[in-house]
């Protein structure tokens, strides 16, 4: 008997469905991520529906294959795991590098498109989509001094988050882009 693409094992997570189910959950609690992570998310589950389809067929993808899926659905819930829960300023401050890991695994999708022969629509213009969206929520968010504040209820939280914002401005500001340097210019403000 054949194992069912949805009974392949993810490291830690379970089998691929309860690893799929819980990158579902997770993408809800990204805040201005939720569009980019749920595309992600669309995509993995495209690709296990194809599977699924040729797995019906008798077309069994090779072991090296299905192990290149895997390690992507791993990548991304280690993402998710990984910035669930962060602050908005912790977010805008970490922007780049979440755009860039965001990047790798969208590429890493579009890889498995092609390798397991899945056809997904758009799936390159949909990553400039979610990205502007994503960079829209976000400015959008430190705009609004309620959903700033809202995370730094503490004066020990606005202490750190000033100082995280200073040092930003001050040693890394050549990491930053004009609007996210805008962004931590409006968040001290706000702070202050």
């Amino acid at each position: 008997m054949v194992m069912s693409v949805l009974d392949l094992a993810v490291p830690g997570a379970g089998t691929l469905a309860e690893a799929l189910t819980t990158i579902y959950k997770l993408c809800g609690e990204m805040s201005e991520r939720k569009n980019v992570c749920g595309h992600l998310h669309s995509g993995l589950m495209c690709i296990m529906d194809g599977l699924e389809t040729k797995q019906d067929d008798d077309q069994f993808p090779s072991k090296e294959s299905l192990d290149k899926f895997v390690t992507v659905v791993l990548k991304l819930l280690r993402y998710l795991d990984q910035c669930k829960g962060k602050e908005l300023v912790y977010r805008v401050l970490e922007c780049g590098k979440m755009t860039v890991e965001t990047r790798q695994v969208y590429e890493d999708i579009a890889e498995l498109f092609e390798l397991f022969d899945v056809v997904m629509v758009n799936w390159s213009e949909q990553w400039e989509h979610d990205l502007r969206v994503q960079r829209d929520v976000l400015i959008a968010s430190v705009r609004d001094n309620e959903v700033l504040l809202r995370d730094l209820q503490s004066s020990r939280a606005q202490v750190d988050a000033l100082l995280s914002l200073k040092f930003e401005l001050e040693q890394r500001i050549a990491q930053h882009d004009k609007k996210i340097v805008e962004c931590i210019k409006s968040m001290i403000a706000t702070i202050t």
